[in-house]
């Protein structure tokens, strides 16, 4: 049953990434100015009615002079599913209301639906990090055939250029980076470039795993037998060798590459290196929650981090997943 619903679940997750403009209720970048820094609308549901949400009255406070929402309950938005929407990019959305709004995940301080935004976030946070993930793979892959084939000084320079990567920190490779790219560059082709760079940087974790396992399975006098001495066909006869012995392995390390990969971009964006607006990244809706008063003001602000580790809780599970099922196969 956990398989079934984690498999489900990371099903979501593809069609979320896929058809984001069919599913977010509303454009990322619209904003209801009847409603800023509004709390969510709880949908709520009974047969009579179907889905639905309370009314939302918006009133100045002669005190403090900000805008108050008040809710109203004597007023029911409906929910109605397969929206008409000429604007949309498919002609439609999944859900919406015909009447008032609805703000699953509340709006930020402009009025622009964080839960559309989520939504909009997902293909490039995960998008470009599975580009990258499958470079680190095939990067780890490489360098691990070529010194495990070769020896001698190809080993110690890929194992010394790798345990030199990995003693400098993240971060500051990731800024250093960002800085020396061109100013004139799109923020998404800033992140695009960053995580390609970034994952050949963090091909030593893929080499060092690949390497211990690959080790004794070179020295089979089959895999020797099949594999000749020069190298394009050691590398192309050697990935039809281990493809199907080390399928499940080589998903596991695919799908635990992508998590770290959207982490960093999350981290150097919160810090203000990576993707800015009008680009959407999960680092980007983070960016809004800086201080303290975020979180007493406006707690729904942090819907995207739940979602967000939510997602990434989902991919480490299912590498768990397809780690587990390969012990036991």
């Amino acid at each position: 049953m956990m398989r079934g619903l984690l498999l489900a679940v990371a099903a979501l997750i593809v069609l979320l990434a896929i058809f984001p403009a069919a599913i977010a209720p509303y454009d990322p970048q619209s904003r209801n100015t009847d409603y800023l820094r509004g709390a969510p609308t709880e949908p709520r549901f009974n047969f009579s009615d179907g889905f639905y949400v309370e009314g939302r009255v918006t009133q100045r406070n002669p005190t403090t002079l900000r805008l108050e929402t008040t809710v109203d309950p004597a007023t029911r938005w409906q929910i109605v599913f397969l929206v008409a929407d000429p604007a949309a990019p498919y002609g439609f959305r999944l859900f919406g209301v015909e009447e008032g709004f609805v703000h699953f995940f509340g709006t930020d301080d402009l009025g622009r639906d964080l839960f559309s935004r989520v939504i909009h976030a997902i293909p490039v946070s995960f998008g470009i990090a599975l580009v990258g993930a499958l470079l680190t793979v095939v990067f780890g892959f490489v360098t691990a055939i070529v010194s495990l084939r070769f020896g001698g000084r190809a080993t110690a320079i890929f194992v010394r250029t790798a345990e030199a990567i990995r003693s400098v920190p993240s971060i500051p490779i990731w800024i250093g980076l960002a800085a020396a790219l061109p100013q004139d560059w799109s923020s998404t082709t800033r992140y695009a470039v960053l995580v390609l760079l970034f994952s050949l940087i963090s091909w030593p974790h893929s080499f060092a795993r690949l390497r211990s396992l690959l080790e004794p399975l070179v020295q089979e006098p089959r895999y020797i037998y099949y594999v000749r001495r020069d190298l394009p066909t050691t590398l192309v006869r050697s990935a039809r060798y281990f493809g199907p012995l080390l399928g499940s392995f080589f998903a596991v390390e695919f799908i635990i590459q992508v998590p770290y990969l959207v982490i960093a971009e999350t981290t150097l964006s919160f810090l203000g290196f990576g993707v800015a607006e009008p680009d959407l990244t999960f680092g980007v809706l983070f960016s809004k929650i800086r201080s303290l008063d975020s979180l007493i003001e406006t707690p729904w602000y942090f819907l995207p981090i739940v979602a967000f580790c939510g997602c990434i809780m989902i991919l480490f599970a299912l590498a768990d997943l397809v780690s587990r099922e390969e012990r036991l196969g």
